[in-house]
């Protein structure tokens, strides 16, 4: 846009000093003051001015703020250097103006000079609305951007990792996942869920055999007692028959702390006692919900499956009037 200006006030001057020159060498003021105004304040031209050899304003265009005439610097570097000159001028009433002086010759000599004053605000304004049009785009794009980074983030790493966690819940609890439909749905995460998967599988057999191994030894008193041998002993004494223990106090109490919510086991013999019997053999602990959040975590039913880091049996919980 600055070559553009700078061309179209070349080509300007140019043809204006034919119109001038005979007038001004010829000291006809009233002649060169009619040409003057007759181009004066057009569109984006302000208006012209001849000066004299000695820096002097010899005539200026009707309509032409008297602030840009008081500095004669440019057409005198014009006449001294006997070329082209060109700046910028900034004032207040006029705002950015771009200026051109260029030499008036007699017989090769420099006998003066012209200067064009050309409105320049239109390419300010024009580059202002290039940064909003371009900020725009540019926060548009970054909003398009960011939505696709959530989606894929959503949709192929973290819909993927849940599922992942799930497949390991499910096999920590001793389900058989290798047909699941979970390991073949993960992606790039299917290896890692086939690998879980045998391990799982591993697991169950594992399992399997301990669980054998109690029950042959439930006879023998100095076998020691272990997880497995509970459980199997009380398979045989209740016949698949459900636990249920009855408290006042819950063996798992979730509180609010800080907008977290936080599980903590009660200091009580009774807990200490039972709780392992219950993560051996399952069944379903009643007790009264004490904690603030105790609330938030439970079902419809006021169930939930504890502990809460890996589930092994049910605990309900019973509210009570204070």
């Amino acid at each position: 846009m600055l070559n553009d200006l700078q061309y179209r006030t070349t080509l300007l001057a140019d043809s204006f000093k034919e119109s001038i020159r005979p007038s001004y060498l010829n000291n006809a003021t009233s002649a060169l003051q009619a040409v003057l105004d007759k181009f004066s304040n057009r569109e984006r031209l302000l208006g012209l001015a001849v000066y004299g050899n000695q820096g002097d304003v010899f005539a200026v265009s009707a309509g032409l703020p008297s602030d840009l005439t008081l500095d004669p610097s440019i057409p005198e570097r014009a006449m001294d250097s006997d070329s082209v000159e060109e700046d910028f001028l900034t004032t207040k009433n006029s705002g950015k103006v771009y200026i051109l002086a260029t030499p008036l010759h007699q017989e090769g000599k420099v006998m003066g000079a012209l200067v064009v004053f050309q409105r320049a605000n239109y390419i300010g304004d024009a580059i202002n609305q290039i940064w909003r049009t371009n900020l725009l785009s540019l926060l548009i794009q970054a909003i398009l951007f960011s939505i696709a980074i959530v989606l894929i983030l959503r949709w192929i790493i973290f819909r993927p990792v849940l599922r992942l966690i799930e497949v390991i819940h499910q096999a920590r609890a001793g389900h058989d996942i290798y047909d699941s439909n979970a390991v073949k749905s993960h992606g790039f995460f299917h290896p890692i869920a086939v690998e879980i998967s045998k391990m799982s599988k591993n697991l169950i057999q594992a399992r399997a055999a301990a669980s054998e191994e109690a029950r042959l030894r439930l006879d023998k008193v100095d076998s020691p007692w272990t997880e497995e041998r509970l459980k199997e002993f009380m398979k045989g004494h209740l016949k698949e028959r459900k636990i249920f223990v009855v408290s006042n106090r819950e063996p798992y109490v979730h509180s609010k702390i800080k907008n977290e919510i936080q599980y903590a086991v009660p200091a009580s013999g009774m807990i200490t006692a039972l709780d392992p019997i219950m993560r051996a053999c399952g069944g379903l602990w009643i007790a009264h919900g004490s904690g603030n959040a105790d609330k938030l975590v439970v079902d419809k039913n006021a169930k939930l499956m504890v502990p809460p880091d890996e589930p092994k049996y049910t605990l309900k919980r019973i509210w009570l009037a204070g």
